[in-house]
């Protein structure tokens, strides 16, 4: 247990867990945060307090953030790349694939087969201002 002091008030912190994801080795936390409704689907974004949350979940030891280029389209991974910003050792960012946008900003469709996944990676490594993802996968299952 590790102590944390705000102000007059004390506020113990547990560790985070840590699980083991998949075959490869990648290690994160138990806990992870999905950043989905930061920018998308739930309401009118307030980009300061997603900032804030996910800053909150590094702190007490979440290292999982979930994002995809569907979210906006873009402006979810824009976001976890500026919250992350000074950040980044360590963190383990998921991100999706699999989707074309057409149209208007939120029309899409999702792409047939996978011949988009090598510039889906490179768009998303530069959208999110990091230098690899970790876990990289297609949002829908058809996509391989």
């Amino acid at each position: 247990m590790t102590l944390q002091l705000r102000g007059a008030a004390a506020h113990f912190v547990w560790p985070m867990e840590q699980r083991k994801l998949g075959t490869q080795g990648l290690v994160v936390s138990a806990m992870g945060l999905g950043c989905m409704g930061m920018t998308f689907a739930y309401g009118t974004p307030n980009e300061a307090e997603a900032i804030a949350t996910i800053h909150r979940a590094l702190d007490l030891g979440v290292n999982f953030l979930d994002t995809a280029e569907v979210y906006g389209p873009y402006t979810n991974e824009q976001l976890v790349g500026r919250a992350l910003r000074g950040r980044r050792a360590g963190v383990i960012v998921a991100t999706k694939f699999g989707f074309r946008f057409t149209g208007l900003p939120r029309t899409s469709s999702a792409l047939p087969t996978s011949r988009w996944r090598g510039s889906a990676s490179t768009g998303s490594i530069s959208t999110i201002s990091i230098a690899a993802i970790r876990r990289f996968r297609s949002k829908k299952p058809s996509v391989r």
